[in-house]
């Protein structure tokens, strides 16, 4: 006992000090203005001003290109392409250090996505897991680079990690919480709606509670497209004559094999280099074979592990029935989306690369346990002897 405790406090030791690190590192500079990706980070910030004044109109200078490659700059007054879950976080930042208070969000995102994997693998009486979990998520490419833009990213991974950790805490408090949660998530991106279903499928005995918790934000998100776009069903992908967005849609089985754009290499992985299909692209880079969002096979031990947890009926399957939910969703939506980019599967990678920590903990566990019982067995056979 007196041993577990002493190894329960040097992970926590491992993992305070990883954390402070990654803080000291990644904090940000004091600047006027915010860092990120247009259109993304200007419709956030700008929009999130808006909020803040009642008026959820932007205007700036923005570069789009039309399908022909043809180049069309428009500065007049418009709704934000995105909906306003982003922006209504980004309030209180804005409020209180203007543009640059906005590159706060993600870092203190990344932060608390860091303390919820260390807690996610102490709950799950995984300790060892935890500095493992901080080595494979938080020092990964992908949060380096997502956490010092203003991007919707990293909150929506910190939200979907929080979501498997209500989860597997269990309790009717503990569903309501996960159903408000999942149902924000669509309010950061659209493309996350499929992910509620993933809290509903692993509900345990609360699937109504879930529901019920879930229905007034997507309620809400529908009541704000009808009121901001004219219908329920019409995002800002398409309100104001927003020209960039290709004519076959945002979803359709061709971009499965040739997608309409790809992302930024800094903020998205290989994907942009490789020109692969959409269906392989996205399964390479959960492979690790870029090394942006899991480290080289971390992604496919965390699925294998994930498919060997979810046979189980305790905490720890629980967390592997949501964490494949969520991953077979995920690439189910962004395979058949307009648009590559790695970053879209940050909350799975996040998902994959804890179990793979989870996994590689189990399988030294029992080798050495294997190893002890074969010298407790041989030494009794000199014993007998």
């Amino acid at each position: 006992m007196q041993a577990d405790r002493r190894l329960k406090g040097y992970c926590l030791l491992a993992c305070a000090v990883m954390l402070a690190a990654f803080a000291a590192t990644m904090v940000p500079r004091p600047q006027d203005g915010f860092r990120g990706v247009m259109p993304d980070s200007a419709d956030y910030v700008y929009g999130a001003e808006a909020l803040l004044r009642g008026d959820y109109t932007v205007t700036y200078p923005y570069k789009a290109f039309l399908e022909n490659g043809d180049a069309v700059t428009y500065d007049h007054r418009r709704v934000p392409q995105y909906p306003p879950g982003m922006s209504a976080l980004l309030t209180p930042f804005v409020a209180l250090g203007g543009y640059g208070g906005a590159n706060w969000l993600p870092y203190l995102s990344a932060l608390v996505l860091g303390a919820l994997l260390v807690f996610l693998a102490f709950h799950l009486e995984r300790p060892i897991a935890a500095p493992l979990a901080l080595l494979f998520s938080l020092f990964s490419p992908a949060i380096f680079s997502l956490s010092i833009y203003v991007m919707s990213d990293v909150p929506a991974a910190t939200l979907v990690l929080a979501v498997a950790t209500l989860l597997v805490m269990g309790g009717r408090r503990s569903t309501v919480a996960v159903g408000i949660a999942a149902g924000f998530l669509p309010l950061l991106r659209i493309a996350s709606l499929p992910l509620v279903l993933a809290g509903l499928l692993v509900g345990q005995g609360h699937r109504l509670v879930y529901a019920l918790s879930a229905l007034p934000l997507l309620a809400f998100l529908a009541g704000w497209q009808w009121l901001i776009y004219g219908s329920p069903f019409t995002s800002g992908y398409f309100a104001n004559d927003y020209i960039q967005m290709p004519t076959s849609g945002l979803f359709s089985l061709q971009y499965a094999l040739s997608p309409f754009a790809y992302d930024l290499a800094d903020i998205s992985g290989l994907n942009a280099a490789w020109h692969y299909p959409n269906a392989v692209a996205y399964l390479f880079q959960l492979a690790g074979r870029d090394n942006f969002l899991c480290p080289p096979f971390v992604g496919v031990l965390g699925f294998a592990a994930l498919l060997v947890y979810a046979h189980r009926g305790d905490a720890t399957g629980i967390f592997a029935r949501f964490a494949l939910a969520v991953v077979i969703f995920s690439y189910l939506t962004y395979v058949f989306y307009y648009y590559q980019s790695g970053r879209f599967f940050l909350p799975a990678a996040t998902l994959l690369n804890a179990a793979a920590s989870f996994g590689l903990v189990d399988v030294v566990a029992r080798f050495a346990t294997q190893r002890n019982l074969a010298a407790l067995g041989s030494a009794e056979k000199a014993t007998s002897h």
